[in-house]
């Protein structure tokens, strides 16, 4: 069926799910912060690129994501059609070919933003960046690992976006692996909680279809304290932060003061947070992304303030 320019344009906004980014460039924003932080110098060129390869980071994970989930998200979009979003590939307004083949343009292009940060702004390391971001993909999505459908694929998402993400931005902007450790912690613990979020809606139909996260091995009840607990550790490590120095003394208003309103939301709504409830568990994964707006703005607030 062919469509107009218009309704392509749609279903290729939908496909590449763009909102999303945010969660992709927050944490290199993160690190590009401790990066000025250590140096003291506005680089443009630098945060360019590193903004750049985190936006192409995300279209390929998205799309390869969906190519790969290609069947199992044609039977949630039939046995479960409220507890998914809108997907074009089971909709069939576009195909897995094509999906497939933005995925490549998209690593292409990202390892095109590594050469160019390797060749032309001294950056020799950019690559181990690219290899690892497409071994992870790989590994959660793909054979023969496929850790979403074995366990543990959360913790790869983790490590992916909460900790390689901030060191590939303070990398960018130093040339250096220096990043304080602490600086990452935050970061990590609430990319965690974000990876478990994103199962709670979809547990019926990953049980179904062989997927083994947090919310299916264990049950939606334990994954949403897992999360939970990850969210205030996440808010409680910006404190020491402040007494290392490397933020603001007055950061925590926005990293724990703040975000506390939401962490009462969170737990109003907790209980009521399950795929029978779906204004509940909206409200509550929607509390969870407020608090980790809110704490990784304060960190990024924090550390060019520290300066």
């Amino acid at each position: 069926m062919r469509h107009s320019t218009v309704q392509t344009f749609k279903y290729w906004w939908l496909a590449s799910r763009t909102p999303s980014v945010v969660k992709i460039l927050f944490p290199i924003i993160v690190g590009l912060s401790a990066g000025f932080s250590h140096t003291g110098r506005v680089r443009p060129a630098y945060i360019a690129l590193a903004m750049l390869f985190g936006w192409f980071n995300q279209l390929i994970i998205i799309f390869f994501n969906d190519a790969a989930d290609y069947e199992a998200d044609i039977h949630h979009t039939n046995a479960f059609p409220k507890l998914i979003d809108p997907r074009v590939l089971p909709n069939r307004w576009l195909s897995r070919t094509q999906i497939f083949f933005a995925g490549i343009i998209a690593a292409s292009l990202m390892a095109m933003v590594t050469a160019i940060a390797w060749l032309g702004f001294q950056r020799p390391f950019a690559p181990l960046f690219f290899g690892a971001s497409v071994t992870f993909l790989w590994a959660y999505s793909f054979p023969p690992i496929k850790l979403n459908y074995r366990g543990f694929g959360e913790l790869l998402e983790m490590t992916g976006v909460g900790i390689i993400l901030p060191l590939l931005g303070y990398y960018f902007y130093t040339g250096t692996f220096s990043l304080p450790m602490a600086t990452i912690i935050p970061v990590a613990l609430l990319s965690f909680a974000g990876s478990i979020s994103s199962t709670l809606k979809h547990q019926p139909a990953d049980a179904e279809t062989g997927k083994r996260t947090l919310s299916v091995i264990y049950g939606p009840k334990i994954a949403r304290v897992v999360l939970f607990t990850a969210t205030v550790l996440g808010m409680l490590s910006t404190v020491g932060l402040m007494f290392t120095g490397d933020i603001h003394p007055a950061i925590p208003v926005i990293t724990v003061v703040l975000p506390s309103f939401f962490v009462w939301r969170m737990a109003k709504t907790f209980h009521q947070a399950t795929t029978e409830h779906l204004a509940a568990l909206k409200a509550f994964k929607t509390a969870l992304n407020n608090i980790t707006y809110l704490v990784l703005a304060g960190l990024t607030i924090g550390l060019i303030w520290a300066r």
